[in-house]
């Protein structure tokens, strides 16, 4: 039946306008109709599909980074991977103040060498310091520790570090980032972020009606 009515629409389509029937031209108007229907159904759905996958991608993004902001001196851990931001200058010129560094978890004491910026727990205070291994060295019960010191720091630490107490070594610095955090925990930066999340939702939120209109897919 399908073939039939197809051969019927191609045969009205051959045939000169002056020659068809006012039925006849119903019927290719209805056919037309029908494709840009179907075309702007097509549109719709796939804004439907950019709208979800932005707003899954974004809104995990700008609560992990409420997170970091709300609390940017303790590390957060993401897949491996941990962010601080710097509160002190002992590695100036290697990453400053308020600059954002990633520390990646090591697995085993074999991926630390002299060279290596490590984070770890500071066994006087249980304060987490970021600083360069400059020498290894076995301590009484036959450890390997390891020696560290801040680049800008004029002696080394007085504690040697135990591997245990390795958090992981600096594979990034973001200062931008670093700093970005920083504003945002001012009054205007508050202010600014709070915008930038309620804009995003109210376009989400619009683009993702109109996607979903029914009036959006009809034909002028």
């Amino acid at each position: 039946m399908a073939e039939e009515e197809k051969e019927q629409v191609e045969g009205i389509k051959e045939k000169p306008i002056a020659e068809l029937k006012q039925s006849q031209i119903y019927r290719l108007d209805e056919l037309d109709s029908y494709k840009k229907l179907r075309h702007k159904r097509k549109q719709k759905a796939i804004m439907r599909m950019v709208v979800c996958a932005l707003v899954i991608f974004l809104m995990p993004f700008f609560i992990l980074s409420l997170v970091v902001i709300t609390n940017p001196r303790e590390g957060h851990n993401f897949f491996g991977y941990t962010v601080y931001v710097v509160t002190s200058e002992s590695m100036k010129g290697v990453f400053d103040k308020n600059d954002c560094i990633v520390i990646k978890k090591v697995s085993s004491a074999k991926e630390l060498k002299v060279g290596d910026d490590i984070s770890f727990i500071r066994a006087s205070d249980g304060q987490i310091v970021t600083h360069r291994i400059i020498a290894t060295d076995t301590n009484e019960y036959g450890e390997t520790v390891y020696v560290t010191k801040g680049v800008h720091n004029t002696a080394a630490d007085p504690n040697a570090v135990l591997y245990s107490d390795v958090i992981g070594k600096r594979v990034a610095v973001m200062s931008a980032l670093g700093h970005v955090i920083m504003f945002f925990r001012t009054p205007a930066g508050i202010v600014v972020f709070l915008a930038i999340l309620v804009g995003l939702i109210f376009v989400f939120t619009v683009l993702y009606r109109r996607s979903n209109d029914i009036r959006a897919v009809g034909v002028s």
